[in-house]
């Protein structure tokens, strides 16, 4: 059929058995066809031709049948296109065309769309005055955009299965249950109204992609999410999780209600409005777990802050966080640890690094169990614990701590380790250790060179036991041990294993003479004690 209306409307009604060919119907107004099969009820449909069906650039066409709606697939002959203003197509079967609209509106049971240039997805009516809500396929949906992208839509994309492609970018509602999108370039904008599961190929952009669920869970199911920045985002209160593979410079994300497990290929850092996962109370500081990974790179700190309940880090780089976790467990392959926490107190469960290692705490309490560096190790709380309402404290377990360089611990608080005898809660070759709470500080020290400050009051105690294997030469020396507290002082020398005499103590050497570089302070009593000898050298000279 070929139809030609320099102006008005063409409406044209087929009632055949057969399937009608559109090969050059053309209007600078709007265009409305429908084909059926009254007396036998076949699925007859429409083919569109060579020609085309061209409406004027504000108008509309409108296709409904009861078969078939698809440009020409004979081999050798030239698909025709639908154009104009907007598109209506409408069938219980499937619908595959070539397009030139603006604005597109679907209802049928399979949907495949190649659209040349920027393309809305939106909602219209069909001849019944029924509203469709936008691309309504029964099963799979697929839209290629040639030349341009998908705008801003306010119809929404409702398919099991869609697969997005488009030269520029796609911002776009969605009611499916997985989904591809590909952008050439051009930012990706996803808003879900329900679950959604990532389909083979992933979501892939050269610029931001963003995406965002009203209802249910993300999931990559092995597949990448690639952009520069990533951010995700559930806003159900019902419990939900987010699980992804991304590739991106960057990614935020949020769980209302759920867990947040984020694996990247290559570094990424921790994007401007962090990772947050919580328990679907808001405002009760109780979160849910996050779990990071960076696959060959580091992860960074960004911006953002990562707020959880559990937090698992995992590097094959470093790894440089703020963060507000109650729990840390974080490993750095290639590189150093460095966190920097707040407002909460944390448990390190477990911080190894081949690198450095640096833990901040700021006005919260700090629990550590397990945190290894070949270089140095520092940690550090600040501030007051609003929950203990007093200084930020500072715990150890039995070699809970062990650096290969030097290892610097500082409490706002009190400092309490497990004072083992034959370990030490601190193990480096350089120590130096400072409390500052009233209660002091009870630790064991692994070392040659320690240097301890309880700092506080006259009711302080400084209580160390130090662990080695060699003579502790108190206040000068090669490796001295110096001692101050604005307290008590109470000093023990152990040793890893029985000396030759079977002894478990090293001799202590105390220089009480104008060479004693930093000698024991404190308005309280002073005790040493070890299994070995106490001398009171007159001078470094005197000692042989």
């Amino acid at each position: 059929v070929t139809s030609t209306a320099p102006t008005g409307q063409i409406f044209l009604e087929f009632d055949r058995a057969t399937g009608v060919e559109l090969d050059g119907i053309n209007s600078d107004g709007s265009i409305f066809l429908l084909n059926t099969d009254s007396a036998t009820g076949e699925e007859v449909g429409f083919v569109i031709g060579a020609g085309g069906v061209t409406a004027g650039a504000t108008a509309s066409v409108g296709l409904e049948a009861d078969g078939d709606i698809a440009s020409t697939e004979e081999t050798g002959v030239v698909a025709g296109s639908i154009s104009g203003g907007s598109a209506v197509l409408v069938t219980p079967a499937d619908v595959d065309v070539n397009t030139a609209v603006t604005d597109l509106s679907v209802d049928a049971e399979d949907v495949t769309i190649v659209q040349a240039g920027d393309l809305r997805v939106s909602p219209g009516t069909d001849s019944a005055g029924v509203e469709l809500l936008g691309v309504t396929a029964l099963n799979d949906a697929s839209i290629t955009v040639t030349a341009g992208g998908i705008l801003e839509s306010t119809g929404v994309l409702d398919a099991e299965n869609a697969v997005i492609t488009t030269a520029n970018g796609i911002d776009l509602l969605t009611s499916v249950d997985s989904l591809v999108a590909n952008a050439e370039s051009g930012v990706i904008e996803i808003i879900e109204s329900d679950g959604l599961t990532m389909g083979t190929g992933g979501i892939t952009s050269t610029d931001d992609v963003s995406i965002t669920l009203t209802l249910g869970a993300l999931s990559s199911s092995l597949q990448t999410i690639t952009g520069d920045d990533v951010a995700v985002s559930l806003l159900d209160a019902a419990a939900n999780d987010i699980d992804i593979l991304t590739n991106a410079n960057s990614v935020t994300a949020s769980a209302t209600n759920g867990s947040i497990i984020i694996e990247n290929v290559g570094s990424f850092a921790v994007g401007d409005d962090g990772i947050l996962a919580d328990d679907g109370t808001p405002g009760d500081a109780v979160f849910s777990d996050v779990t990071l990974k960076s696959t060959g790179g580091t992860i960074g700190a960004g911006a953002g802050t990562v707020t959880a309940n559990v937090l698992t880090a995992d590097a094959d780089g470093g790894i440089a966080l703020t963060t507000q976790v109650s729990d840390l467990t974080a490993s750095a392959l290639a590189g150093d640890i460095t966190v920097d926490q707040s407002d909460t107190a944390i448990t390190v469960t477990s911080a190894i690094a081949s690198g450095s290692v640096s833990i901040t705490s700021d006005d919260a309490q700090m629990d550590v169990f397990v945190v290894q560096g070949s270089g140095n190790v520092t940690l550090t709380t600040t501030g007051v614990d609003a929950v203990a309402a007093g200084p930020s404290d500072m715990t150890l377990a039995e070699s809970s701590v062990i650096a290969g360089g030097t290892a610097t611990l500082t409490s706002a608080g009190d400092m309490t380790g497990d004072l083992g005898l034959e370990a030490g809660d601190v193990v480096a070759d350089t120590i130096i250790l400072e409390s500052n709470g009233d209660t002091g500080m009870s630790v064991s020290a692994e070392t040659d060179k320690l240097t301890a400050t309880a700092l506080g009051s006259t009711l302080t105690t400084l209580e160390i036991v130090q662990v080695n294997d060699s003579p502790v030469f108190i206040g000068g020396g090669l490796n001295p041990t110096n001692l101050s507290s604005a307290g008590s002082i109470s000093f023990e020398s152990s040793r890893t294993t029985e000396d030759a005499d079977g002894l478990l103590g090293n001799d202590i050497i105390v220089l009480d003479t104008p060479d004693y570089d930093a000698p024991p302070t404190g308005a309280g009593t002073l005790e040493y004690s070890t299994e070995a000898e106490l001398v009171y050298a007159v001078s470094t000279a005197s000692l042989t």
